[in-house]
């Protein structure tokens, strides 16, 4: 009988644990996954979002985005995304609309957009006397 009632609580913790593993791998499979083009954009998502979502960065850090390709690894993780925040940068521009095609269900959110840019004076002065 002890035999009976120790391979019976046997399972019953096998089945536990089990069900635990499932739960936890689904947890990951459907994470909340959210695209940006560079670091600085993660830094504030992650600050607004406290740490709530995983974030992909498609430009990685030292790159230039005028001669950037993309891995597959990368585009993997775009089509997983459920928002991608966009800036205006140039690849942006050229890369968003095939990225709505490729991938319809990700939300494109342009993080400029009703936002007014502070205008700067780029004028150079001389104060140096000429002979």
């Amino acid at each position: 009988m002890k035999k009976i009632i120790l391979f019976i609580l046997s399972l019953g913790i096998f089945y536990t644990f089990t069900q635990a593993k499932n739960f936890e791998q689904d947890q990951n499979n459907n994470s909340n996954l959210v695209s940006v083009s560079i670091a600085p954009q993660a830094f504030f998502v992650k600050k607004i979002a406290a740490n709530t979502l995983d974030i992909n960065v498609i430009l990685p850090p030292n790159s230039n985005e005028h001669n950037f390709e993309f891995k597959p690894s990368t585009m993997k993780k775009l089509e997983k995304s459920d928002i991608y925040f966009t800036m205006g940068l140039e690849f942006e521009k050229v890369f968003t609309d095939k990225f709505k095609q490729n991938f319809p269900k990700l939300q494109v959110v342009n993080m400029q957009k009703n936002i007014a840019l502070i205008q700067t004076h780029d004028t150079h002065e001389h104060s140096h006397e000429h002979e």
